[in-house]
């Protein structure tokens, strides 16, 4: 399993089961989106399908260490990389979604902004960002961001 506690400079562990930022940060995504998409995430034939889409994408090209989820949400995608033997990092900025993860069983959960989380440089193996970039103001500055806290790919062979 993936040490988070290895990778930040501003991470604490919370009561509520996930890693938590010292310092919080501005997001532009609805508080109440992840309730809305809590309900519909188990039931709903278009989340299970983009999950199995997700899957057969990633073993086309596998990581060699645990893929990051950024902007995950309640934690249906990295529960089910999860399921099919992916190490995974969900980061979520957001209380309610992180704490949906922790129910879901997802053991490395950042309540966090990539930026607030203060991860070192190159320091993050392989990230997924599934429906977020849309909520991202500054979108290229953000994927400058990740690219440079992204190690060297490996992918297993």
């Amino acid at each position: 399993m993936f040490k988070v506690e290895e990778i930040s400079r501003n991470l604490c562990f919370d009561k509520g089961g996930y890693w938590k930022a010292n310092s919080d940060e501005e997001v532009s995504y609805p508080s109440e989106g992840n309730e809305v998409y809590a309900e519909l995430e188990e039931t709903s034939f278009w989340f299970k399908h983009r999950n199995e889409t997700i899957i057969a994408a990633i073993e086309n090209f596998p990581p060699s260490s645990a893929i990051f989820d950024i902007g995950g949400g309640n934690g249906y995608v990295s529960k089910n990389l999860i399921d099919n033997g992916f190490d995974c990092v969900l980061i979520e900025p957001g209380v309610s979604g992180a704490s949906k993860v922790v129910e879901r069983g997802v053991k490395n959960v950042v309540c966090a902004t990539v930026e607030s989380a203060e991860f070192r440089s190159h320091s993050i193996p392989s990230v997924g960002l599934f429906d977020v970039i849309e909520h991202i103001e500054d979108d290229l500055a953000f994927l400058k961001n990740i690219h440079s806290l992204e190690a060297v790919w490996k992918f297993q062979t």
